[in-house]
């Protein structure tokens, strides 16, 4: 699925919490990531929704599922 940008379903993301849990900086997921450390601020923000990609690479980074990015509205 090259190129396909399929964005997480809408939920309150919980990245920044996570960040905080896993002592890391905004800064450092961008270099652990490849993320521009832009894009990381605006996920962390909720100006914008993590692609399908870029949220796994993130989980990987910080250790955990990717399901654990958001807390899901059912």
């Amino acid at each position: 699925m090259k190129g396909v940008n399929m964005a997480i379903p809408e939920g309150r993301c919980l990245l920044k919490p996570l960040l905080e849990r896993a002592k890391l900086s905004q800064s450092e997921l961008a270099k652990r990531t490849g993320i521009p450390r832009e894009m990381i601020v605006k996920y962390v923000h909720k100006r914008a929704p993590i692609p399908l990609d870029k949220a796994r690479m993130i989980s990987r980074a910080l250790n955990c599922m990717i399901d654990d990015l958001y807390e899901w509205n059912d």
